[in-house]
């Protein structure tokens, strides 16, 4: 998603109800654009968040927020692992 030539999947993420994602790295082997070549790191989540909120126009706040509920729906966490 982070790629510029990733045109279909960033049409798919754009086009997700707000309770169908979560945000992930594909951590450690598929690098952020612009990080080719280094490892990936779940530190990056967070520029996922960016990247994903600007193609939704939603905040990152927003993003953030959402993937935490869909996260715990799908994985049955309690409200304390993530909050909201």
């Amino acid at each position: 998603m982070t790629y510029p030539r990733a045109r279909r999947v960033q049409r798919a993420v754009k086009a997700l109800a707000d309770d169908g994602f979560v945000l992930e790295t594909d951590s450690p082997d598929m690098p952020l654009h612009g990080q080719q070549g280094q490892r990936n790191e779940p530190v990056n989540v967070a520029e996922v968040c960016r990247q994903l909120a600007q193609l939704r126009h939603q905040s990152e706040a927003d993003v953030a927020r959402l993937s935490g509920q869909t996260a715990k729906r799908l994985f049955h966490l309690p409200n304390s692992v993530i909050d909201d």
